[in-house]
């Protein structure tokens, strides 16, 4: 299925349709991994949040020596910069693995080997798994804050409007006059039944309110396409009367939290 079928097929723009594409090949393989969302992967907002987690996370140097010091000390931004370009021109590669032999806990002068990528590669390998990930899922906990301090969580089903999460709700939900009052908002995007499968991302930032009709209805449509029950031949009609009492947000990252537990899995013996 291809995004240009999908927009002659549903009416749909070019954007929209690339996500429609995504959508049903997530639901349909959901082991599929997404290998084409540079778009995602490049924002600024994106690789700045990875390199936050990569530079907490400390680590030594891949194949071409650079540390996170050396890359503090060149300038973030502009080794930010740069490997934004690259990955937006499509020019970008991975370095090969540095392997080191680590010891084992608990046994002595027993050694494990270790592969190590560079900073450089740690910094866009994360910002592709988080995009990866919220294009394959459309539900989410979202988080607003009550007058009186306390959080207000609902589930809600979403949709990626130009890398951003997107949703919608009545015009006198708690939620909507919670963001009229205060934009702040966290939201939580999780799977996983067992402890060694979870896995989450975690955006918080704060809410844009959509109250244009076509704004609207352009969230609408991409959420009610991302909800179980909803025959595909019924969406237009839902939305055009659901959209009549709602409001939409379109929420703007400020800062992103990911976990994988599947990685502290020690690798299987060959």
């Amino acid at each position: 299925m291809r995004a240009r079928s999908t927009a002659r097929a549903d009416g749909l723009d070019a954007s929209r349709a690339l996500q429609r594409v995504l959508y049903r090949s997530a639901k349909q393989q959901p082991d599929r991994r997404f290998h084409a969302l540079y778009d995602k992967v490049a924002r600024s907002d994106i690789l700045w949040w990875a390199w936050d987690e990569v530079r907490a996370n400390r680590g030594a140097p891949g194949v071409d020596g650079v540390t996170i010091d050396a890359v503090e000390a060149s300038g973030v931004a502009a080794f930010l910069e740069q490997l934004a370009a690259a990955l937006r021109a499509g020019t970008y590669r991975p370095k090969p693995l540095r392997r080191v032999l680590i010891p084992k806990p608990g046994q002595p002068g027993r050694t494990r080997p270790l592969s190590i990528p560079c900073v450089r590669d740690r910094v866009a390998m994360t910002a592709e798994e988080i995009a990866n990930f919220l294009a394959s899922s459309h539900k989410l906990q979202l988080a607003t804050i009550n007058r009186d301090g306390t959080p207000h969580l609902v589930a809600m089903y979403y949709v990626l409007l130009g890398g951003r999460i997107a949703f919608w709700t009545y015009h006198a939900a708690q939620k909507a006059r919670n963001l009229a009052r205060d934009p702040r908002v966290t939201c939580l995007v999780e799977t996983g039944e067992e402890y060694f499968d979870l896995r989450g991302v975690q955006v918080a930032g704060l809410a844009r309110c959509v109250e244009d009709p076509a704004g609207v209805l352009e969230i609408g449509r991409g959420v009610a396409g991302g909800m179980a029950g909803v025959p595909a031949e019924s969406v237009e009609d839902y939305v055009a009367h659901a959209a009549r009492k709602r409001v939409g947000f379109i929420v703007e990252p400020v800062r992103f939290v990911s976990w994988d537990h599947r990685k502290l899995l020690p690798p299987m013996p060959a």
